[in-house]
């Protein structure tokens, strides 16, 4: 199996006429989707192998990655800020004396620094649907990164307990939608066969954020100035300034694309994700004809669908598998 899709129409050609029901007039009500084509490019993805993946889907498997490094942020964070009230200059800015030359950070500020991002992460993971629907892939995530670079700023400027409380529940929003943004935008843009390990890369980038918070905070603990917890904080700012810098070149998610009646854009944005031995218009069919299939069983179906039946048995185990 080479990988290559062959390209051009064919006589023989199936075709599909698909009608969506929604209520705003899906571009596909009418629309001709060639099932030849959509077969082929389903049979690419299950064929190949991890290594044709890596050759034939190189960009794809980048452009992942970028969308991971907001992952690290979200295990940097809460690292850094349950190990910054053990360090002695940052007792002695924000706490109380407690005899000896000693400072301490009282128990309910320890317990409301440490609370802020969980808090902050709910919110964030339940409200992040909306805007990658509306927005897509790449502006929510530049916009997570605005607001990461807003709460560092918070943090590195503290002057007091409450502006930190503050940084952490906002940064913990945004820290709570990079897992969400990260996935979304790989399992659209890589193949089947690469999916576990980005998923498994996506686990790793928490540890990487930890293991990164860590090291810099062993480095800059003794230091006898706000030096010690300020630079900590500003760390931070490299994840999104990367992250900004590199997003104008990467494309969106074509199956947001194609959601959204931009079919010009989901075709070239597949043709910059994959080799150009990958024919762009089968992997385009295989998006439409997905879309329009869901589309229609979003109409026939309701969430209490999830309940019944054996969409209850697939519900406890996805929900059962994230709960462990």
């Amino acid at each position: 199996m080479d990988g290559n899709i062959s390209k051009g129409p064919k006589e023989n050609e199936a075709l599909a006429t698909t009608t969506s029901h929604d209520a705003s007039g899906s571009i596909y009500k009418g629309e001709m989707i060639a099932l030849d084509q959509a077969q082929q490019a389903t049979q690419l993805q299950h064929e190949i192998s991890l290594r044709d993946a890596f050759r034939l889907y190189r960009p794809a498997i980048a452009w992942s990655f970028l969308f991971s490094l907001g992952v690290v942020m979200a295990g940097f964070d809460p690292q850094l800020i349950g190990t910054l009230v053990a360090i002695p200059t940052f007792q002695k800015t924000f706490g109380k004396p407690v005899g000896n030359g000693e400072y301490a950070i009282a128990a309910q500020w320890q317990s409301a620094f440490n609370l802020g991002v969980p808090v902050g992460q709910v919110v964030g993971a339940l409200g992040v649907g909306l805007p990658l629907d509306r927005f897509g892939r790449r502006i929510t995530l530049a916009g997570c990164c605005l607001i990461t670079c807003i709460a560092v700023a918070l943090q590195s400027s503290a002057q007091n307990k409450p502006q930190i409380l503050v940084a952490e529940l906002v940064n913990g929003i945004v820290l709570g939608a990079y897992p969400v943004i990260a996935p979304t935008y790989i399992s659209e843009v890589t193949p089947v066969v690469f999916r576990g390990v980005a998923a498994a890369f996506v686990n790793l980038s928490f540890v990487i954020g930890q293991l990164v918070a860590s090291g810099v905070l062993a480095g800059t603990q003794n230091r006898p100035d706000r030096w010690s917890y300020d630079i900590p904080f500003l760390v931070q700012f490299v994840f999104p300034i990367i992250i900004v810098a590199l997003l104008p070149f990467c494309p969106e998610s074509p199956w947001h694309l194609v959601r959204k009646g931009k079919l010009e854009k989901a075709e070239r944005a597949l043709g910059r994700l994959a080799h150009s031995s990958v024919d762009a218009k089968a992997a385009l069919a295989h998006i439409k004809l997905t879309t329009a299939l869901e589309q229609e069983e979003e109409r026939l179906e309701t969430f209490i669908d999830c309940l019944r039946g054996t969409n209850l048995r697939r519900t406890v185990i996805s929900t059962i598998v994230y709960a462990i």
